[in-house]
């Protein structure tokens, strides 16, 4: 360990690996081969590894470390429902470096946690950092759960719930390299872990599946594990607030209240079209029948922003998540960002 500083952050909870003199891609990839059991114990100990300081200015440079950290890299990504540009075998932009204003973060998540597959490691690089905003989010759901009401944690402890998923087919297509044939997508999806897929028109399917609400990991710790706090439009609006509250100052705290009065503006005119409850229009249930609620869900999306850290990543420093540990997000940006991701090849969520 000599040759690198390790070290807790009093900003964050993941471990921090930094370089004392060589910075250089080759020289982290060899540190890691020689280490691979010490970072997989600081992985699923603190949920993660921010290595700082490194110079990793291109995909294949970051392909050459994350293979080191772990050989079991993936090369699809098959149900993300965005086509990514890939720079190399195992390395993808995470969206696309032409975007250069994003006003809405990115809600907290766990990699694919709505189908029945997840990646056990994700890994995020930045090569170009956004000149404002765009700092990567994570939350340790240990944390997660033990946020959340005692009534919310029993009602969701060990229970199941339906996840459905719709896909066109230039999206799910270009990511599994399927040839458009329903019988062939059925049958990969179903492998996959799908128990539901069904055609919807001549280019979009359905899939449903089963996914756990929480996780217990190693027979003792409780993970909140779902993705049931986004979308609905109360949480968004908490989104909007908490990211903007964050990069501090008036202008962004009136800048969340236009973007959450536009957000809501858009959500009422959708509610006066389908003749719907706001409240009950993303209703859902767990596996054994029970409601889950609105109350449910905008408790889940405060105990998130409660336990999230910010990472302003520099050019060439990456971090490295335990999937089913820790959820990711992004803040809003402005100007160029191009951040790249690699994966492990997904595992049934156990």
């Amino acid at each position: 360990m000599e040759k690198v500083k390790i070290e807790k952050s009093d900003k964050h909870f993941l471990i921090e690996v930094s370089p004392k003199e060589n910075c250089s891609p080759d020289f982290l990839r060899d540190w890691a081969l020689d280490h691979r059991p010490f970072l997989e114990e600081q992985i699923g100990k603190y949920g993660g590894v921010l290595f700082k300081g490194f110079s990793i200015k291109k995909g294949s440079d970051f392909e050459k470390v994350a293979l080191a950290i772990d050989e079991n890299l993936t090369d699809k990504h098959v149900f993300d429902g965005a086509v990514g540009t890939k720079r190399t075998r195992f390395v993808s932009d995470v969206a696309s470096p032409d975007l250069k204003d994003v006003p809405m973060p990115l809600s907290m998540h766990n990699e694919d946690s709505f189908v029945s597959k997840v990646p056990p490691k994700i890994m995020f690089c930045s090569l170009t950092s956004a000149p404002w905003g765009g700092e990567s989010l994570v939350a340790d759901c240990r944390k997660v759960y033990q946020s959340l009401p005692q009534e919310v944690q029993k009602k969701y402890r060990l229970q199941k719930l339906k996840s459905m998923l719709v896909l066109e087919d230039k999206l799910f297509l270009a990511n599994s390299l399927i040839p458009k044939n329903i019988e062939l997508i059925e049958a990969f999806a179903k492998g996959e872990g799908a128990h539901t897929v069904k055609r919807i028109s001549y280019d979009m399917t359905r899939f449903l599946f089963t996914v756990p609400a929480t996780l217990t990991l190693n027979g003792e710790e409780d993970v909140w594990f779902n993705t049931l706090h986004q979308s609905v439009f109360y949480n968004k609006c908490v989104d909007i607030w908490m990211a903007y509250k964050m990069l501090g100052g008036i202008k962004n705290r009136l800048r969340s209240l236009s973007l959450i009065g536009s957000s809501l503006s858009k959500d009422f005119i959708t509610f006066l079209k389908k003749g719907s409850d706001p409240l009950k229009m993303h209703d859902c249930h767990l596996e054994n029948g029970e409601k889950i609620t609105a109350w449910d869900r905008f408790q889940m999306g405060l105990a998130f922003w409660k336990n999230t850290a910010v990472l302003p990543l520099k050019d060439g420093e990456f971090f490295v998540l335990d999937n089913r540990l820790v959820s990711h997000g992004r803040m809003p940006y402005r100007g160029r960002r191009v951040m790249v991701s690699a994966m492990t090849k997904p595992q049934p969520i156990a």
